[in-house]
Order: structure tokens, then C-alpha cells, then sequence
């Protein structure tokens, strides 16, 4: 096998979060001995950070130059000559792919949030796959699959600490919804000591007077951690976390860290109701500002009357997700490529 290109677009919302896990799958490749390169379609500071930690090289070209989802523009990722083509972009069109099938140059694409169900001859779903199975030739999904960093198996062992006294905070790349806000007024009215709070803010955040108007106004310690390149720190640093239903789940997870896990929106429902459901994390449903501050509120309170529920979400983690996830999702894109090779 010869080069395979990894490309990922941050000029979205949700698109922080596709770039991020492809730094880690195109590292484990390149960890692997697999020839590999690296684009983003636009400079980004947080992904370039990220990538940094893991020695991998980036190529950055502009999105006046080109944005994956266009057909028109996939001429210039073509350039690369790559043998295989893994796409991370929730914008990614079938007349985007067609251009890359009439080169005859295999593509496969990583679903989950997001993402558009287009033909291809391989899509990695490291989720809960979709009801609808995509167009492709072959398909693998589930949270085995998840793309953890490597710091995720380098776990701080034994949790056997049932009190909490620091607690992350963090919804991924955007809050619509002011959860961050939310979630430091139900520790005011819960937690029966002072707290240190930390709160993840991430690079679309349009609500940052508010957390921080709440944060002022909060009888604990609340700090706010602007666009951090990876969770891993705030992860190892706290003691249970209120969180999004997304891949951040995997990682709390893996590190035995107990949580609340909000399905912020309806797609993220499957990760939150399967972790839910194994007694990883508890979960909750966004549903409207009331309904989900009281829930929010009785949830806390619960888990601070009950510390040996923080054992059990620790104990029960690592054995849904054991931090190997990008190992063995390089192992089958190996195995799509060379298929296509034959």
C-alpha cells in the first residue's frame, strides 16, 4: 500500500470535532508504518495543536482553494496521487465522491453526526450505525471503532474516589442550547460542598457572556478553558463530568470517568441511551429549558447522595471502551483499500 490521504474541513460547526478524530486515526496509521498525509482545508489552530502533539504533519490548503464537499474542487486533493482517499467532512456530496470514483482512487468517509450518506467504496461508522445502512460497498460500525488518543489507555487506574469535588463541563464544539450555563446553576442548587468546575468552551460557542456571567455569579470555583486541543487534561483532571452525548463519551468512558451524558440533540440519542443503558454514565434528554434544569437538578443530587454510583460508572467504562478503537479502525481501512487494490 501506498500513501493513504486523510482530509478533514473545520469550516463548520461540527467540523472541529470530524478534524480531531482524524488527527488521531491519521496518526495511528502513521504509527503503523503506513504511509501517510495528512490536509485540512483551512488553517486551524486547535486541530494544528493537536496534530503537534502527535508529530503528525499537516498540509493546509484554503478553502478558496478548495472545500471538500465540492466536485469541482476534488481535482486538487486528486493532486496528492494518494492510493486511498479517507474523508472526515459532515459536507461531503455524491458528486464530490463521483469525481474521486472516476479516478478510480478507492474513498472511504467516517460517519457519525452529521454526516451525508453518499456512495463510496468503504464508510467507517465509530458510533451507533444509522438506520439507514449507507450506499457503500463495505460498512463497519460501532463504539469499538471509536478513535480515542492514545492518553485514553494511559488511565489514572483505580477511581476508588466516590466524592466529587472538581467537574468538567462540556458540550464539544458549539452550545445552542446554553447547557454549560445550566449545568453550573444545577451544581449551585446540588452539590452539598464547593466545587472546582471547569468548563470547556469550545470555538462556536455563541454563549460565552452567559457561562461566564454564571460562572461570576457561582458559589464555586468556575473556570472557563477556551478551545483546549483535546480533552484529555480536563479529563484526567476531574473527578465526574456533565457532558454531550458524543465521542466524548468513548473517552470519559475509557478513562473510568463517571458522567451525566446529554443527548443535546436527537442524534446524539443511540451513544447516550447504549452508554446509558450499560451504566457508564446517567443519561438525559435535552428536551426545553425547564424540563431539562429540573431533570438536570434531581440527576445531581441523586448522584451526590448516592457516591457509590461513581464506582460503579468507573468500573463499568473501560470494559465499553478500551481506548484500541483507532488501531482497529486503520486495521479495516487497510483491508478496504487492499480489496479495492485486487
Amino acid at each position: 500500500m501506498d500513501e493513504l490521504l486523510f482530509v478533514a474541513e473545520t469550516n463548520s460547526e461540527i467540523g472541529l470535532g470530524h478534524a480531531m478524530r482524524s488527527v488521531v486515526l491519521a496518526a495511528t496509521a502513521r504509527n503503523a508504518g503506513l504511509p501517510t498525509i495528512f490536509c485540512l482545508s483551512e488553517f486551524n489552530q486547535t486541530v494544528s495543536d493537536f496534530a503537534a502533539r502527535y508529530d503528525l504533519p499537516l498540509s493546509i490548503l484554503s478553502k478558496d482553494q478548495w472545500c471538500p464537499a465540492l466536485a469541482q474542487d476534488a481535482a486538487v486533493i486528486l493532486d496528492f496521487q494518494p492510493t486511498t482517499i479517507i474523508m472526515d467532512s459532515p459536507n461531503i456530496e455524491q458528486s464530490w465522491s463521483e469525481v474521486i470514483a472516476d479516478r478510480g482512487t478507492p474513498l472511504i468517509y467516517i460517519g457519525g453526526t452529521g454526516a451525508n450518506l453518499i456512495e463510496a467504496d468503504g464508510c467507517l461508522w465509530p458510533d451507533i450505525a444509522p438506520e439507514i445502512r449507507p450506499p457503500v460497498r463495505e460498512f463497519a460500525a460501532g463504539i469499538e471503532y471509536l478513535p480515542l488518543a492514545p492518553e485514553y489507555r494511559e488511565t489514572n487506574g483505580d477511581r476508588s474516589n466516590v466524592e466529587i469535588s472538581k467537574v468538567l463541563i462540556t458540550t464539544g464544539g458549539v452550545d445552542h442550547y446554553d447547557v454549560s450555563s445550566k449545568a453550573i446553576a444545577a451544581l449551585d442548587k446540588s452539590a452539598p460542598t464547593t466545587l472546582s468546575v471547569r468548563v470547556a468552551v469550545g470555538a462556536h460557542f455563541d454563549n460565552v457572556d452567559s457561562i461566564q456571567f454564571h460562572a461570576d455569579h457561582s458559589r464555586h470555583s468556575v473556570e472557563l478553558m477556551p478551545s483546549p486541543s483535546g480533552l484529555w487534561d480536563l479529563i484526567s483532571w476531574c473527578d465526574f463530568a456533565i457532558t454531550g452525548g458524543g465521542g466524548t463519551l468513548g473517552e470519559l468512558a475509557c478513562s473510568q470517568t463517571p458522567a451525566i451524558g446529554i443527548a443535546i440533540w436527537p442524534i446524539q440519542a443511540p451513544m447516550v441511551d447504549l452508554f446509558a443503558s450499560k451504566g457508564a454514565i446517567i443519561g438525559l434528554h435535552y428536551s426545553d429549558e425547564t424540563t431539562f434544569a429540573a431533570d438536570l437538578i434531581l440527576e445531581l443530587t441523586r448522584i451526590f447522595n448516592t457516591p457509590g454510583r461513581l464506582r460503579q460508572m468507573s468500573d463499568i467504562g473501560p470494559t465499553l471502551v478500551d481506548g484500541l478503537g483507532a488501531a482497529r479502525a486503520i486495521e479495516w481501512i487497510a483491508s478496504v483499500s487492499n480489496m479495492k487494490d485486487q
